[in-house]
Parts: C-alpha cells; structure tokens; sequence
C-alpha cells in the first residue's frame, strides 16, 4: 500500500508539471502567431490548434487516473484493516475455545477436586512429624483406592464419608524430598495417576525448625597492621515456616583464624533483626579468616548454626554475605544436617 501511495504521488507531481508545461508553450505559440501576423482568421485557426489540447488531455486523463488509484488504495486499506480486525476477532474465540477444551480435559484427567495437607507438631526423640491429607476425588466408586507416594513414604486412605478420605505419613523432617508427590487411584484393574505439585519439596527441616539467615550487610573491613576491624549494621531475617519449636537462644558466635574468640546474645522476636557491629580484631595476620555465625538453640533440643558473614583473602579480604550455609545438631552435638551453598 505505501507503494500505491508513493507512484500516486509521483503520478499527481508529473501531471502538474506536464500542465504547466503544456501552459506555457500554448501562451509562446500564441504570442508568437499574434506578433507574425494581424489576420484574425490565422489567430483564431492557431489558438483552435487540436495540437494545444492534447497536454490538457493527458492531464485529464491523469487525475482521473490519480482519482481511480486513490479510491482503489483507499479501498484496499480499509479491506486490510477489516480483515485483520476479523483475524484478531477470531484468533480471539479460538483461544478461549482451547482454554476451554483444556480445562474441559483437566477436569477429566485429575483424580482430585481438591486437596488439604497440614504438618503436625516435631516429635524431637525420633525427627519425624505427621502429615495428614484430606482428599476430595472429582470421581470414584466403592471399590476405589488412594495411595500417595512422597518423601520416601507410601500412605494409604481410607474413607472417612462420602466423598472424603484421609491419611496420614510420619515424615522425617531431615530428608530432603527432590520428587513431587504421586497420588495413584486404582478401580480394579484400571489406575490413575496425578502430580500434587503443592507439597513441599527440598529440605523440609525448614518447616520445623527456626532458621534465621544473612539478609542484607552494610558492613565495611579495614586493616591497620594485623588488626582489623569490622563496622556496620547487619540484618537478620527467619527462613522457612512457623511451627510449635521456638527459640530458647541465640548467639553471634565471632570466629578468627579457625578459633571462637566471642559470642555475644541476640534477641530474635520473631521478625527482622539488626545487628550492629563496631569491633577490632586483634591478631587478624595478612592472610586471616574472620567467620559470623548465629547460633540459636531450639526447644525441641536442636542446635542450628548459620554462616552469617566471612572475610578470606581468596575473596578479596572483603565481608561476604551467606545464604543457605546452616548446619543442625542434635542435643548432643551430632550433626544431623549440613545445608550448604
């Protein structure tokens, strides 16, 4: 179409050239017939030439041409835009038409119509917790059965009333769960299977136990001799999910070169907490490690330890911030699980 625009263009330019054109060679030869000679019937037989019409008549035909194209781009434009008005129209219904038809097959496909899973309380003796299920199937029959599989653990429902049923799993809360869980529905010989993407996977000591972790540092290092010193604010924030174990402690534990050399007492209230620091470390040496570890000690006997802050001089001697570093003990000390980087 911008062609058709560009030659209407070149074409209505062309015609009012040729007119002018043609215009002022008619009035040269028209004074030119009147200057050469005084008869009338000479002049009248020179300006009645069919010779000095033919530009007129091309310039006619011209912008009828020019009147012609126009009303034909004009009408190509507007059958453009209607059809991609109809094209966006209709790719419209047919989107809603698929969306529909997946819904439709979604429906006809789950197992389930709805779900509700909740953690029990931590029995801290043995590291397991309960997690029961509810289950609403969108279908089913008497001889229906539910099994789950998740973290390691088969459970078994049973019907508690029409369309209802329920189970329970003893999960232990160090495992980390990299599957999803697989609910299997079997009527005879038939079975059915769906993915229930909304349960918890990875580590899910997390939601047992209070994790504290690095969430923002302002901290800034200087070194004067072997001594260096550490100032600025650094920001504490909880990590995972409330659950029935509190803190009964907490500590910033200050680590030199492999040794504690301090713990100082924190208040952990529940949300955000700063820490502000402004301390030398003595006997720091050119190629020291400084370490910042929380260390908070829970009401179910666990010990959990998280890698605040370190300064090494493989990363430069500046404070590096940590996320995901914590290590849990049980009451005796025995490490039952290293989260790391």
């Amino acid at each position: 179409m911008r062609t058709s625009i560009v030659i209407l263009l070149i074409t209505a330019a062309a015609a009012v050239l040729l007119g002018a054109a043609a215009y002022i060679r008619y009035r040269r030869r028209l004074d030119a017939a009147l200057s050469d000679s005084a008869d009338a019937s000479a002049r009248e037989h020179r300006s009645a030439s069919p010779a000095e019409f033919v530009p007129w008549l091309l310039i006619a035909l011209l912008v009828i041409w020019n009147g012609v194209t126009l009303g034909k781009v004009s009408s190509v434009g507007q059958q453009l835009d209607n059809l991609s008005m109809n094209m966006q129209s209709q790719m419209q219904v047919m989107n809603a038409r698929i969306a529909h038809l997946e819904e439709m097959l979604k429906s006809e496909t789950d197992i389930l119509r709805d779900c509700e899973w909740s953690f029990g309380d931590l029995d801290p003796q043995t590291n397991r917790a309960a997690l029961d299920f509810t289950l609403y199937p969108a279908s089913y029959t008497e001889t229906s059965k539910l099994s789950l599989s998740y973290g390691g653990e088969t459970v078994s429902f049973t019907q508690q009333s029409a369309g209802v049923f329920k189970g329970t799993a003893s999960i232990d809360i160090f495992r980390v769960v990299e599957d999803p869980a697989v609910l299997t529905m079997t009527d005879g010989s038939a079975s059915r299977t769906q993915v229930l993407d909304d349960l918890p996977t990875g580590y899910l000591f997390v939601h047992f136990l209070p994790v504290w972790m690095a969430e923002a540092s302002t901290l800034k290092a200087a070194r004067k001799g072997d001594a260096l010193t550490l100032t600025g604010d650094l920001v504490l924030a909880p990590y995972g999910k409330e659950s029935n174990v509190q803190v009964t402690k907490a500590e910033l534990i200050k680590e030199v070169n492999g040794t504690v050399t301090g713990r100082v007492p924190v208040t952990l209230d529940g949300g955000m907490a700063t820490l502000t620091l402004d301390e030398t470390f003595a006997g720091f040496g050119a190629d020291g490690t400084l370490r910042l570890l929380l260390e908070t000690a829970t009401s179910a006997g666990h010990t959990v330890r998280t890698l605040l802050i370190s300064i090494d001089p493989s990363d430069g001697g500046a404070p590096v911030l940590h996320c995901g570093d914590t290590e849990v003990f049980d009451p005796s000390g025995r490490s039952l699980l290293h989260w790391g980087e």
